[in-house]
């Protein structure tokens, strides 16, 4: 069985995984990377970026 991942915003196929169990395909909706970092759910990693906690 196949699972696609796809976009809620751009409705693109971000991701496919596939199990061993039967045929068929399967459809889960959700966010790509591009997206999220667009609507601020997800932060780009920087190597420069230091937070100090006290």
């Amino acid at each position: 069985m196949k699972i696609y991942y796809i976009c809620e915003c751009c409705d693109e196929i971000f991701s496919v995984d596939e199990t061993g169990s039967g045929e068929g395909a399967v459809e889960l909706r959700g966010f790509c990377n591009e997206c999220a970092l667009e609507m601020g759910l997800k932060e780009q990693p920087t190597l420069t970026a230091r937070q100090f906690y006290s």
